[in-house]
């Protein structure tokens, strides 16, 4: 160790012109960690890099799989992103993260996969604290946290681990890519299976909720706005197993104009289901009639966007729609 030496200069010129930090992580059976490198181009195009931070953690006492150790150490790295931004005053660029793992670069890129609690958590602090596209994959020999995992003796530590993998210094059109096929098997333990009659279930508990909202609000904006959220709820039981986009979780928090017309139209269809079932499956029919007897036969109804509704001699009429054919309510519903 006598003959390792670090310099605390980290700019090696005074004309830089861009700033960028490089994160590598790794994992082994006995440890996880992350060694993080600044990257500096001067106005020349000269490509310089420091160490910047190392950390090394043991691997917990209980057995762990390689890609739950290797995902620890990629959470561990954005926190540690984080964390140097608040301590250099360079104006940084997008950071860059490395990893070895194919399985860890599926697991943060997937959208459309429902992963297992521990893996879904650490997937959410990541993508929390980076974008998918600033992962890339760097393969096992020319990794630096490879060292950390690892460990490595004395007289190797003036090499790679101060200056980073050669790569760095090259133009980033020269850096490792990642295999063209990122696949995780379905058989992946971490990959939960497909949630089971959930449809069914969602559907019979909708109504039941409806049923109970009708009868409890005397306000027909507080109905359509208690419906609109439980509409949302069960939106999100069906979505639940899949990733959403930042604008749909933000549309999640809000009730809309949309929102509240939809729930509107499925009150009137809950309601017309209950009281009208005979008449709707005869307006249905290829007759597309209503008995004589049916309480709604001299009203000529019929069926517009999945609702009963007046029919007549205004059909012809410039009025608008909802004038010419209103929605049919039975007297003895709460809505009405």
């Amino acid at each position: 160790m006598s003959n390792f030496r670090v310099s605390r200069c980290f700019r090696p010129f005074d004309d830089v012109n861009e700033y960028q930090l490089h994160h590598f992580c790794d994992a082994s059976e006995s440890a996880y960690g992350v060694v993080s490198y600044l990257r500096m181009t001067s106005e020349g195009g000269q490509v310089h890099c420091n160490i910047i931070l190392a950390k090394a953690k043991l691997a917990p006492l209980k057995k762990m799989t390689i890609p739950r150790l290797e995902l620890m150490a990629a959470a561990l790295a954005v926190t540690m992103d984080r964390k140097i931004r608040k301590e250099l005053d360079f104006p940084l660029n997008e950071s860059v993260f490395w990893t070895d793992s194919t399985i860890v670069l599926h697991y943060i890129r997937s959208d459309n996969k429902r992963f297992r609690t521990f893996v879904a958590n650490r997937i959410s602090t990541i993508r929390d604290a980076s974008e998918p596209r600033q992962w890339r994959y760097v393969n096992t020999e020319k990794n630096p946290a490879d060292d950390v995992s690892r460990g490595l003796t004395p007289d190797k530590l003036n090499g790679r681990w101060l200056k980073g993998p050669s790569f760095l210094c090259a133009d980033e059109m020269e850096w490792p890519i990642a295999p063209a096929d990122l696949q995780v098997p379905p058989s992946d333990p971490e990959i939960k299976p497909p949630t089971e009659n959930a449809s069914a279930f969602t559907t019979q508990s909708e109504e039941k909720s409806l049923e109970r909202l009708i009868n409890t609000y005397s306000s027909w904006y507080k109905l359509r706005r208690g419906v609109s959220w439980l509409l949302k709820f069960m939106q999100w039981l069906k979505l639940k197993g899949k990733t959403q986009t930042e604008q749909e979780l933000r549309d999640f928090k809000r009730i809309s104009y949309d929102d509240m017309q939809k729930a509107e139209k499925r009150i009137l269809h809950y309601v017309q289901k209950c009281f009208f079932q005979k008449e709707i499956e005869s307006l249905t029919d290829s007759d597309g009639k209503v008995t004589k007897t049916s309480q709604l036969y001299k009203l000529d109804p019929k069926i517009v966007e999945g609702l009963v509704r007046v029919g007549g001699r205004l059909e012809r009429s410039a009025l608008p729609s909802e004038a010419k054919h209103p929605v049919v309510l039975p007297k003895g519903s709460h809505v009405a």
